[in-house]
């Protein structure tokens, strides 16, 4: 289980912040995240590569078919990332997806 993440506030300001350290242990061993690029691929892991293509199918009529291709990504989807192996997939432009 991962230890709680620290938070800090400012004695002006409403709110804390915490951040999420992806070296720490325990980090990938229940993440249930998927996110969507800009252009409409579906990335696994935000240290993954690639991804698969959703755009042919976001439209209101393609909703099984989003749903298939969503469940038979999910197959493919890694149990963490190889930061620790110097990989750090495809993150060149991770405001792209959400990072």
């Amino acid at each position: 289980m991962m230890a709680p993440r620290p938070t800090y506030a400012h004695p002006d300001y409403r709110g804390r912040i915490g951040l999420i350290a992806p070296y720490a242990p325990g980090f990938c061993d229940s993440c249930n995240r998927l996110r969507v690029t800009a252009k409409g691929a579906l990335r696994l892991c935000l240290f993954g590569e690639l991804g698969v293509n959703l755009r042919d199918l976001l439209t209101p009529d393609q909703d099984e078919a989003l749903r298939a291709r969503i469940e038979a990504a999910l197959i493919g989807k890694p149990s963490g990332h190889r930061l620790h192996e110097s990989n750090s997939g495809d993150t060149r432009q991770l405001a792209q997806f959400g990072g």
